[in-house]
């Protein structure tokens, strides 16, 4: 019973930081104009993947508390500062000094993420929500009041981060204890190896899945130079997103049970296969009433937005296919799989970029329409999440 009021108080708590974060797209869309949420796309590109210059140490952490009980507080200090490092190094490749806003904004998304990972292994959800809350309500106000330029818009996330970083900071004196004696203890060169390994394994897996999740828009910014198109899909694609995140943090709350739950469990993982395709046929069946209700509402609402609805539609599928292959992973991650994983998406990938030439192919030969390379993506990876998870529930059962 108390599990489940848990489980309620997250659902709830995450479906208003979503109906928020809702809310902030599209004010923003409105107020920046298409041509600007094309220069956006490249820069939150470089804030996704941002999360994965931690080597995968938040992930790492979660696994080895969850299964082993490992004591990994100093491993994770360390991460972070060799973290940091990837980060400058990476955006002083990729873009301008005077875009440092994006910089400071990455290293507060790294920041971020361990502090949850250590709320995580304590429990304490509520610190995490309140956070959420607290972060995505300051970006929404301040985008309704002040924002105006792409710079703007990234101080506003970068305050938000900072407030979320102070929450945590504020609610969990013993997460400032436990880094305290991580700084004082000696490293033991031995562990340490061995959760950087892991790390990366996690991190190599994550940035599959990021890859697979953001290929449609990275095949969109390769083959077209449409701003209007670019804009769109981007907000299509932070719209889209909001489901996405919601299913994730639902999994995100259980994901350190799972991973002790899923480990030798058949029966278990039989029914946990089950569930995941019936989540993804679900969805996938719904997915046609996001069409309709935008054919309806964009027009009125986002008038230069062209295709808004067709393009959030393909979106959407696009992350029904990722979202069941992340909900898989979880019990490859769970039985010490992670190399054998790593080699399956590895392979999932070279098909997606094999297809996606093969689309550039076509686009440009037969000059075919701009959406026609996302419902070639999303089908694809609909079927591929689709016959991995029938392979999967065969090899366990």
């Amino acid at each position: 019973m108390f599990a489940m009021s848990s489980v309620l108080k997250f659902s709830f708590f995450k479906y208003v930081e979503f109906f928020l974060l809702g809310f902030t797209n599209l004010i923003l869309a409105n107020k920046l104009g298409v041509g600007l949420m094309s220069g956006l796309m490249p820069l939150l590109l470089f804030i996704t993947y941002s999360s994965f210059f931690s080597l995968g140490g938040p992930q790492a952490y979660i696994k080895q508390s969850s299964i082993n009980k490992f004591k990994t507080n100093k491993h994770l200090i360390i991460n972070y500062i060799i973290s940091v490092l990837i980060c400058l190094l990476v955006f002083l490749f990729f873009f301008k000094v005077n875009q440092y806003y994006v910089f400071f904004t990455a290293l507060a998304v790294l920041l971020r993420s361990y502090f949850i990972a250590m709320c995580r292994i304590k429990g304490d959800i509520g610190t995490i929500n309140i956070a959420c809350l607290m972060s995505s309500t300051f970006i929404f106000s301040a985008v309704c009041l002040y924002v105006d330029t792409i710079e703007t818009y990234f101080l506003i996330l970068f305050t938000g981060h900072l407030i979320a970083i102070f929450i945590y900071i504020r609610n969990e004196e013993s997460l400032l204890k436990r880094i305290k004696v991580g700084l004082s203890t000696s490293l033991n060169i031995k562990s340490w190896l061995i959760f950087i390994q892991l790390g990366i394994k996690l991190n190599t897996l994550g940035l599959l899945s990021i890859f697979l999740l953001s290929s449609d828009r990275l095949l969109m910014l390769f083959v077209s130079d449409n701003s209007s198109v670019l804009g769109t899909f981007q907000l299509a694609d932070m719209m889209s997103m909001l489901f996405y995140l919601l299913i994730v943090n639902i999994h995100f709350y259980f994901y350190p049970k799972l991973l002790r739950l899923l480990k030798d469990d058949k029966v278990l993982i039989k029914r946990y296969f089950n569930w995941i395709t019936v989540i993804s046929l679900t969805s996938i069946i719904l997915c046609p009433l996001a069409f309709f209700l935008g054919d309806y509402l964009f027009p009125i609402l986002f008038p230069s937005y062209k295709n808004l609805e067709l393009y959030i539609f393909l979106s959407l599928l696009m992350k029904i296919g990722v979202l069941s292959l992340t909900m898989q992973n979880v019990v490859y991650i769970a039985q010490g799989k992670e190399s054998r994983l790593i080699k399956i998406h590895f392979i999932i990938a070279a098909f997606i970029i094999s297809f996606s030439l093969f689309f550039n192919f076509l686009y440009k030969k037969y000059n075919l329409a701009d959406f026609f390379i996302p419902l070639s993506l999303s089908i694809i990876l609909i079927l591929i999440s689709l016959v991995f998870n029938y392979a999967n529930k065969k090899a366990n059962s």
